[in-house]
This record gives C-alpha cells, structure tokens and sequence, in this order.
C-alpha cells in the first residue's frame, strides 16, 4: 500500500507477492506409484528430480501412522537451489501431501521438519493446518529436541496425544 513502483524494493516485493499469489496454479504434476503400505512419487523442476515417499509401519494395530517424506534427486532432503523454484515446489508439496490425505484417508500422516527455517515451519504448520481443517482432520506439530518439529494430521483428538507419544519416543 503506498510503495512507490520506480522504487527497486517496491518492485522486488511486488514481484515475490505476485509469485506467491500464483504459487498454487502453478504446482509441478507428480507421477504417483501407490502400493497398500507405500506411495511413491516423482516430479521435475527445471530439470531437476524430486521425490516423494509416503510410506507406513504398523506402529500401533489398526491404526495407520504415515510418514510423508521428499527429497531432491532422490538423496536429500535439503531442498536448496533457485528462487524461483521454490514457487512450484511448495504448492507441488502442499498439493501431494493433501491429495494423499484425500485419497487414502489415514489416521495420521506425519513429516518432520529438521532445520532451523522459522518460514519453513510456519508454512509447514499451516498446510497442515488448512489440510487438517479442510478433511476433518485434527493438526500436529509437537517440538522435538534440537528444534525440530513434527507436523501432519491425526483423525482422532484422543490419538493426537498417542501419536505424539509415538513420535517422542521414535525420534529422541
């Protein structure tokens, strides 16, 4: 409100708005192999592979905890490269892990964030957040030691506090 177009701040700003305004149209197609215990999924970013493995281990009986996990070039999970990319990752992310909770219905899906990104973590927390509110679902995101944090979605408010119990001990 205010900013002066000519000024090159005003323009930077205004063109990063615009980019994240457009982000969700914008979502890279990902390639999905989906097996009863594992969804594998693959997608390109100028040329670029990432990955996605959603996947599940019988942590408690009958009832299915998932883990939703992505990597670049199918190794890291330190997503890093041009700016711009990170415009089409993040809806594709946001995208595949929504579809996942929309197609399989589980009773958790879990994914960690391991850094110290204060963005990342606001953002992870409100993709899960809107998926948790948009499919009747409750949001987790309990801290972990060294500043990690857990996010994903839980069916059911008595097992939200089951499933944290479940991460803190997998993950300390």
């Amino acid at each position: 409100k205010g900013g002066n177009m000519n000024d090159k701040y005003s323009r930077q700003t205004f063109s990063e708005w615009l980019a994240l305004t457009e982000a969700g149209k914008n979502a890279a197609k990902v390639k999905w192999i989906k097996k009863q215990d594992e969804w594998k999924g693959n997608f390109v970013i100028n040329n670029i592979e990432y990955n996605i493995h959603v996947y599940t281990d019988e942590i408690v009986p009958n009832f299915e905890v998932w883990e939703f996990k992505f990597y670049k070039d199918n190794k890291t999970t330190k997503i890093t490269g041009d700016f711009a990319a990170h415009f089409i990752l993040v809806p594709t992310i946001k995208n595949a892990f929504e579809d996942f909770v929309k197609e399989k219905q589980p009773d958790a899906v879990l994914f960690l964030a391991a850094d110290s990104s204060k963005s990342r973590k606001s953002l992870y927390k409100s993709n899960s957040d809107a998926v948790a509110s948009k499919y009747n679902y409750f949001s987790i995101n309990p801290m972990l030691p060294k500043n990690n944090i857990l996010f994903g979605v839980c069916k059911e408010d008595y097992m939200v506090d089951t499933v944290k119990k479940l991460i803190k001990r997998s993950y300390i």
